[in-house]
């Protein structure tokens, strides 16, 4: 779904299906409508196939461990055990931001059927769930793999790869088709 126009006062708006306004009737809009149809797998191998969301989270997860290396050691602090940190902030933010689609957006089905809880692969992961998941994380882990270092300014260091790689998951959402929005009706 996306929208295309010249003026707020004429916007045209199409989906895969239809268009609310025929091309005869606005014809200086033809070359401006995009009908979204991007494949969310980037690659299939036999029966894996290996979606554009997951590379996406690959790289956000991967960028931090390479920041967050750098900015330590170039503080002095190459004692910290970064993947150990990663590692544990990747599990807190799956496992949070599932829990946060299951709790926040449908928890009477999720009571009832718990072990749809496990189903990542069917979809649902909410971001604000994910940051409460990652910090709870980073709370648990810091003492074990980062001793000494102040819990704030580990929240610090991880500001700068934790956005970057919250951008790179709304880009994956695009990709998915999840956040294009829905037809409006004038």
């Amino acid at each position: 779904m996306i929208a295309a126009g010249g003026s707020l006062n004429n916007v045209l708006i199409c989906d895969t299906l239809s268009c609310k306004h025929s091309s005869s009737e606005l014809p200086m809009f033809d070359s401006l409508i995009v009908h979204w149809d991007f494949n969310p797998i980037a690659a299939s191998l036999g029966p894996v196939q290996i979606h554009w969301y997951g590379i996406f989270w690959g790289i956000a997860f991967l960028g931090a461990e390479f920041y967050v290396r750098r900015l330590l050691a170039s503080i002095g602090r190459r004692d910290v055990d970064v993947s150990g940190l990663i590692f544990c902030a990747l599990v807190g933010t799956v496992v949070g931001a599932r829990l946060g689609h299951c709790f926040f957006y449908d928890p009477s089905f999720y009571f009832a059927h718990p072990v749809k809880i496990l189903a990542i692969w069917e979809g649902g992961m909410a971001s604000h769930g994910g940051v409460v998941g990652f910090i709870a994380a980073l709370a648990w882990a810091a003492p074990q793999y980062a001793s000494g270092l102040p819990f704030l300014t580990l929240l610090d260091i991880a500001a700068i790869p934790a956005a970057f790689g919250a951008a790179l998951i709304r880009i994956a959402n695009f990709l998915n088709s999840e956040i294009i929005g829905s037809p409006t009706s004038g």
